[in-house]
């Protein structure tokens, strides 16, 4: 990112030169990082589903 090249005081053209492929190997990780956080946002709310599920037949018995 933009920012990040002016924190470390360097160009972006500097960071493509000596790292050619780290657009390419940054996209992948933020795929992996969303899909991580997709897929625990729904276990999440599939235990909270489940909980409230046994929550609601403990109460209605009897």
């Amino acid at each position: 990112m933009a920012e990040d090249a002016r924190y470390m005081g360097v160009t972006i053209e500097n960071i493509d030169f000596n790292i050619p492929r780290l657009g390419t190997w940054l996209r992948r990780v933020f795929y992996v990082l969303g899909g991580y956080i997709a897929s625990t946002g729904v276990r999440a709310g599939n235990v909270a589903a489940v909980a409230m599920i046994a929550v609601a037949g403990i109460t209605s018995v009897g």
